[in-house]
């Protein structure tokens, strides 16, 4: 239909520009589950290489600790702004997707590699509908070197046209 191309073209539009700038693409349902392989977020992680690429990985299980995981759950939380489940009204959810979509947000936080040394990174975020109107994302990670000495959590959202 033209609705799912629509979508899937969403999809890869943010996947071929996080890609041009980031060392890996992510993309994770609803539940935070990676959804396709990412063979560039196992070589970031000097994780072994397997068939999946850590495919149905948990994301939040590569964050270097809880309280990592708990900071990131935030981030998505405000960035995508949607109500629980079973309270979700389409039109508020479409709306407020809607005005994420001039949005480019960006958190700072710590992964772990293959041998539990914490890896500081910057990861930048979109969201999108699938054909269940669940809300996805699609994450760009970046070692981040620059922040790696700094001290204490930075988020930013930032309108992306300017």
């Amino acid at each position: 239909t033209l609705e799912a191309k629509k979508l899937r073209r969403s999809e890869a539009t943010m996947h071929r520009l996080l890609s041009a700038m980031c060392d890996a693409v992510v993309h994770l349902g609803p539940d935070y589950l990676i959804r396709y392989p990412a063979p560039k977020l196992e070589v970031l992680l000097l994780k072994c290489r397997t068939r999946f690429s850590l495919q149905n990985t948990l994301f939040t299980d590569l964050f270097f600790d809880g309280s990592e995981r708990d900071r990131f759950d935030h981030f998505l939380s405000s960035v995508t702004d949607v109500p629980p489940r079973g309270e979700l009204a389409d039109h508020a959810l479409n709306s407020d997707l809607a005005d994420q979509e001039n949005m480019a947000c960006t958190f700072h936080s710590h992964m772990k590699d293959a041998n539990n040394t914490k890896v500081s990174v910057q990861i930048f975020h979109g969201s999108y509908l699938d054909f269940d109107e669940q809300v996805c994302h699609v994450l760009g990670i970046r070692e981040d070197e620059e922040t790696a000495s700094r001290v204490g959590p930075m988020e930013m959202c930032a309108p992306a046209d300017r």
